[in-house]
């Protein structure tokens, strides 16, 4: 019978631990083989990797690859002319002072067919061609675990589970092969472990689909890049990150994001690049549009003519060429290299370690028990004996211990939430209970990218000779009329078609106030005195400065 007892327990805890190992298995599978690691892994050892069984077009696939891991690793030392025809982009007299008259749609195009196009970038052709290869310029997301095996590991997973179910099928054993008359507490005991598991689960899953619908709310900053697309007006492309490939021309401004990893063409004096998340480096670093020297070259990673996606412009301009996408650029190399773990919370810490002691102090207990029984207890038979043991070892074991704490931070969850804080795992509301003192140096909301423009100061007040007036209200006077003609000429933001503004949301919101105030669009009054001199805003000055042509000037002086 002891040997029966034993045997049961034991493959019921074995098939409990399988069953999370196998849960576990599933998810490090997710970042294990990618297709960037694939192609990273054929394309290494000089390209001497053997590739079984391999066709023609898989073949062709590879070589690109391999000589786009080239191009990546010397972009920094390449002449421009070099560097366009690996990339395979036309990135002939690409430079900054050239964008006033391509941005307002009077720059010379390539004619051909009575189309105008922009004389920069990718043809059709070749966009087409470097999808099909780089594919979108996103990282591939690690697999999610599927919902049910989440269900299963909840249910069945963990140290302090496996003991409850220990005392259930022990408890079963008792009463339906040692002439119990109790299952009434296995039963119950089963229904508070399944139960704890699903609510744990189901608010989890809740706060998972709430994530993802907030994370699709999020505007997302559009590109300006010019590519030899037919259009009429000649104005670069406002494109989502997404739809970059290798040997885009890119312009990006104080505030961007950079998008992909690129090599600069041209860039304003003292434009500056936040690269903290990826070299470390806690102050922007100067860019520069020189190509590097030297004997040997220096790395790619040292270079001041590059930077990586992810990393944010805070100065200036530049004009860029894109040389890396999605899985290709070094934050997708760096995130394949790294098989991301869930860190456990420090609840989960010290119940693993209460539940370990009351796990010894229990056997310890039912063992003493069983031998005192055996050797003690002439009368008693053997069913007597395991019972008395398996309830001294159920004395031990904390069974409301579980719920009560998934019911308290349910309730800690929900009160978070009723203050407008979403908890994505519940057991994290007891690590934000030990935080002592909380840092951050921005408001830390989640916003969807738009702001809008409510008061004027205007002339003709008595506080200093203004006042402030609602911006649906004011009156559109002289002064009025000159402030938002400068609002419209001194911006950053750029008309993205159809009546879209993009760029920063606060230069956005300005521009559309004044359109709305003149009743003319931002391209008009580009047009009508356009761009001759331009010194970027920039966090130092913390101003920008634009030399306009005046309106129906002789010779645009």
């Amino acid at each position: 019978n002891m040997v029966l007892a034993g045997s049961i327990a034991g493959s019921l805890i074995l098939l409990c631990m399988g069953l999370v190992c196998l849960c576990d298995y599933e998810g490090d599978q997710s970042s294990a083989v990618t297709p960037a690691s694939l192609a990273s892994a054929i394309a290494g050892a000089d390209g001497a990797a053997l590739v079984a069984a391999a066709t023609p077009e898989e073949e062709e696939l590879r070589q690109v690859k391999a000589k786009h891991a080239q191009v990546r690793k010397a972009a920094h030392v390449m002449e421009f002319d070099r560097l366009a025809e690996n990339l395979a982009s036309s990135l002939r007299d690409v430079r900054l002072a050239a964008l006033s008259a391509i941005d307002t749609g009077g720059g010379e195009g390539v004619s051909g067919a009575g189309e105008r196009r922009c004389a920069w970038g990718l043809d059709e052709a070749a966009i087409l061609a470097k999808l099909g290869v780089f594919g979108r310029n996103a990282m591939t997301p690690p697999r999610k675990p599927n919902m049910w095996w989440l269900l299963i590991r909840q249910v069945f997973g963990g140290v302090f589970n496996v003991l409850l179910w220990l005392c259930v099928a022990v408890e079963l054993f008792l009463a339906l092969h040692m002439n119990g008359d109790d299952l009434v507490t296995p039963v119950i005991l089963s229904f508070v472990i399944v139960s704890s598991g699903v609510l744990q689960w189901w608010t989890e899953q809740q706060a998972e689909a709430t994530m993802n619908s907030l994370q699709k709310m999020q505007g997302v900053e559009r590109v300006s890049t010019y590519r030899q697309v037919a259009d009429r007006s000649l104005l670069p492309l406002q494109l989502p990150p997404e739809d970059l490939v290798p040997g885009d021309v890119i312009l990006l401004e104080a505030g961007n994001r950079v998008p992909a990893d690129i090599r600069v063409l041209d860039c304003t004096d003292g434009a500056l690049v936040e690269s903290s998340a990826i070299t470390g480096e806690s102050l922007p670093e100067k860019r520069q549009s020189a190509r590097v020297t030297g004997e040997p070259p220096p790395p790619i990673s040292d270079a001041a003519n590059v930077a990586w996606s992810g990393t944010n412009v805070v100065q200036g301009r530049l004009l860029c060429a894109v040389i890396g996408t999605g899985d290709y650029t070094l934050l997708g190399q760096i995130a394949q290299k790294i098989r991301t773990s869930r860190t456990r919370s420090s609840l989960e810490i010290q119940i693993e370690h209460f539940v370990h002691f009351i796990a010894m102090v229990a056997t310890v207990v039912a063992l003493l028990s069983l031998l005192v029984g055996l050797v003690v207890s002439k009368r008693k038979n053997f069913a007597e004996v395991l019972s008395g043991a398996a309830t001294a070892f159920f004395t031990q074991v904390p069974e409301g211990l579980m719920p009560t704490v998934t019911f308290c931070l349910m309730i800690a969850s929900k009160e978070m939430a009723s203050r407008q804080v979403l908890v994505r795992r519940i057991d994290a509301v007891e690590t934000l209970g030990c935080v002592a003192v909380l840092c951050s140096d921005k408001t830390g909301t989640l916003t969807s990218g738009h702001m809008t423009v409510t008061d004027l100061v205007v002339p003709g007040g008595t506080d200093h000779g203004v006042r402030v007036v609602v911006a649906e209200q004011v009156q559109v006077f002289f002064e009025v009329a000159r402030l938002a003609q400068g609002g419209l000429l001194n911006s950053s933001a750029k008309d993205g078609g159809e009546g879209q503004l993009t760029g920063n949301p606060t230069e956005v919101a300005i521009v559309s106030a004044c359109q709305r105030l003149l009743g003319m669009p931002i391209l008009q009054a580009q047009r009508a005195e356009p761009l001759l001199f331009e010194i970027p805003f920039n966090s130092t000055n913390k101003w920008m400065l634009t030399v306009h042509a005046a309106a129906g000037s002789a010779g645009g002086s």
